[in-house]
């Protein structure tokens, strides 16, 4: 607190810390303290201990930081001088960056990061991260996917419900067999989608009726479940979010923030459907499928009747869907052409 002439009241904003809702405060000169009224409560007696001046310095209103974490917000400089509360003087370092040249190369710099940052180290983090992403967190993205892309998306499925119970059962053997027990599927009418089949954040697949119609309820189906299964197993929907949503996510972890879990779940269907996974990935989803099948009793075979049937439907309705199955997938020869070989094995 300084020596400067002093006003006789000012009235301020405070926060108390707990809530955003804002307070109004009267502040007078009491000797060498500042006596706060606010409606409802005590007088609090504000000394140079129980003040701290929340940078910058400049601020056209002047912030301080109490002891118990409330927040006093003054309605201008001069009000700060006529109570008495003098600003910090400015160091050297808050002075030079201040400094226009300064300021300019720290730009620059800025600038060079956030590239690496494009570049490099979002994918990187993220592939990282992805693997090591708590179960509680992806839970949640997930179950807001499968919200959003039902309220945007899709509609109610049109299956029979004995049919989807049948299809359910072949799945929990092909689940059990991937050792990736709450899995879940849903069956959803998206007729942008076509036949297609994707793996949500969060251990949720997604069948369109379409995908049942054009297969049925046959090995084939299982193929294709045993495929997103093994995107599930990798974590590739969440990869692909990650490198969407960059460091969201990552925030989404460490600062367990619920709603920005939320946020990125809403996000998750176009995410995943937009980016798409890489040939690497599929190829990784291929093969865990082929193996996953020969423990289960199917067989690769399936897989090459999968492909042969969808790459059929894909050709007579061209690009007349949103999304399909074989989307940016690698050629279809060579998906068969490794069933085959696996069949081999």
């Amino acid at each position: 607190m300084s020596t400067q002439p002093r006003l006789r009241v000012v009235v301020a904003s405070w926060f108390d810390g707990r809530d955003a809702q804002l307070h109004q405060a009267r502040l007078r000169a009491k000797g060498d303290a500042i006596v706060m009224e606010v409606a409802g409560r005590e007088d609090i007696l504000l000394t140079p201990v129980t003040v701290a001046w929340i940078p910058p310095a400049t601020a056209p209103r002047p912030m301080l930081q109490l002891v118990d974490g409330s927040t006093l917000v003054l309605p201008s400089p001069e009000a700060a001088t006529g109570l008495g509360i003098a600003p910090p003087r400015e160091s050297r370092i808050e002075r030079a960056w201040r400094s226009p040249t300064l300021s300019a190369l720290a730009a620059a710099a800025s600038a060079v990061l956030a590239a690496l940052a494009i570049l490099w180290g979002i994918p990187h983090v993220s592939e990282t991260v992805a693997t090591h992403l708590p179960w509680q967190t992806e839970a949640t993205i997930g179950v807001e996917a499968l919200q959003a892309f039902d309220s945007a998306l899709a509609k109610p499925s049109e299956v029979p419900a004995d049919a989807q119970q049948r299809i359910r059962v072949r799945f929990a053997e092909l689940v059990r067999g991937a050792d990736l027990t709450g899995t879940r599927l849903e069956f959803r009418k998206a007729p942008g989608f076509g036949p297609n089949a994707f793996a949500l954040p969060g251990r949720i697949l997604v069948a369109t009726d379409a995908l049942v119609a054009t297969l049925g309820e046959s090995r084939a189906l299982d193929a294709v479940l045993a495929h997103e299964l093994g995107h599930v197993h990798y974590r590739h929907g969440t990869r692909a979010l990650m490198r969407e949503s960059g460091f969201a996510v990552i925030a989404a972890m460490v600062l367990h923030d619920q709603m920005l879990q939320q946020r990125l779940g809403r996000r998750a269907p176009q995410a995943i459907l937009e980016a798409a996974h890489s040939r690497d990935a599929e190829r990784e989803a291929d093969a865990f499928a082929f193996a996953l099948l020969a423990r289960t009793g199917g067989a690769p075979a399936d897989f090459v009747e999968a492909m042969t049937i969808l790459q059929d439907e894909t050709t007579r309705n061209g690009t007349t869907y949103r999304a399909h199955f074989l989307n940016s997938h690698p050629p279809i020869d060579q998906r068969i052409d490794a069933a085959r070989r696996a069949v081999g094995r």
